[in-house]
């Protein structure tokens, strides 16, 4: 026989709730507490209120249970822009967590890329793209929260292999030049131009801007480079280098240079035109900067019936030892060779002829050495 659930001299008292919590192992409910005194409750009180002003740096472990808030989220922008201020789109982004985790983004029209979901700390950027002399983080702010904090968290993925590009060869096409080249493969133009492989284009052509079709260009692949960024900030990117110098001289019917002449003038590329204001100097030049993707510059003078527009195809000067660059030289200081391109017809000697005669030269209707000479020096006068 079992141990009586409680001893006593009394006889026993049958109570139903007793009797239930004995067979269910639960205890009883507890006996109604005394009424506390008024001044203990005050100090309890007080002792409680004393703890919670307290902040969770300052309390002993164990004494008090903090729950854990929910890990903020964060956000790294970047704007790309080139030398000239425009900005650039479709510029792929790397972000580093470390070496097995990245994550990409491109540039829209407006040159910004976003990486949001990121936890606060340090990450590594650079533009797959381009060559690490070829850009450079200009300056950096914070974020304000509206543009910061997200609710989501970043994909990170593995980086997709590693990097094997290797040098190409590049025969250079109607249109281009050493500075549209390198803004195509993201380098500065320096780098191509001064590449060991471009030593003999370099000597034969003399000039970065003046190549021609069927030339052989070789391109390095670009070097990697990157910067430190931190979430919760913006960031500035520059691409360097790949902005040019548009030189146009204007002269009137008497030879004389169209001075202080103002203009619009339109630069238009494959991805936006842009409109700019403007007169020309003393000597009678349009001089306007340019990113080496502008394909065609075209100037408007006056308006209405006293409008007059002109337009110039960019990088499309061949060679003056070419004798379609001499023909282009010639028709641009007013001597027309017809349409004869490359072919030395009838109109060519004609505007060799005029042009020897009224700069004292020997007249052959041949380019020879002589006549080139005093071209390009009056071509690029």
């Amino acid at each position: 026989m079992s141990e009586p659930f409680w001893e006593s001299d009394a006889p026993p008292v049958q109570d139903p709730a007793a009797l239930y919590f004995a067979g269910s192992g639960r205890r009883p409910p507890p006996e109604p507490a005394a009424p506390e005194a008024e001044d203990d409750k005050h100090a309890r009180l007080a002792a409680a209120e004393q703890v919670a002003s307290q902040s969770p740096a300052n309390v002993a472990p164990g004494s008090l249970t903090v729950p854990c808030p929910l890990r903020e989220a964060h956000t790294i922008e970047v704007r790309v822009i080139g030398s000239d201020d425009a900005p650039l789109e479709n510029v792929t982004l790397v972000l580093e967590k470390s070496e097995s985790e990245v994550l990409i983004a491109k540039t829209d029209a407006d040159g910004l890329a976003r990486f949001r979901g990121l936890a606060m700390g340090k990450y590594q950027l650079h533009p797959r793209e381009l060559d690490h002399e070829a850009w450079e983080l200009e300056s950096s702010e914070k974020l304000p929260p509206e543009r910061d904090r997200c609710d989501t968290n970043a994909a990170w993925q593995a980086p997709s292999g590693p990097d094997t590009r290797e040098a190409i060869t590049h025969v250079v096409q109607a249109g281009e030049c050493i500075s549209t080249l390198a803004y195509r493969h993201g380098h500065l133009p320096e780098t191509l131009w001064n590449a060991e492989e471009n030593a003999a284009l370099k000597e034969l052509r003399g000039d970065k801007n003046i190549l021609n079709p069927g030339d052989s260009v070789v391109i390095p692949a670009p070097r990697r480079g990157t910067e430190g960024v931190d979430a919760g900030n913006a960031y500035l990117l520059r691409g360097k280098g790949f902005t040019e110098t548009l030189r146009v001289r204007f002269l009137d019917a008497e030879g004389q240079p169209r001075v202080k002449l103002p203009y619009v003038v339109s630069l238009e590329s494959d991805v936006r035109t842009e409109e700019r204001a403007g007169a020309t100097n003393s000597e009678g030049f349009l001089v306007e900067p340019a990113s080496a993707s502008v394909h065609t510059l075209k100037v408007t003078f006056g308006s209405g019936s006293k409008r007059e527009t002109y337009a110039f195809q960019v990088a499309r000067l061949a060679p003056l030892d070419t004798l379609a660059g001499a023909q282009a030289r010639l028709c641009h200081l007013g001597y027309s060779c017809g349409e004869e391109d490359g072919v030395m017809g009838p109109w060519t000697r004609r505007a060799l002829r005029d042009f020897q005669r009224d700069h004292d030269l020997p007249v052959t209707c041949e380019l020879d050495d002589a006549t080139r000479t005093r071209l390009r020096a009056e071509y690029l006068a």
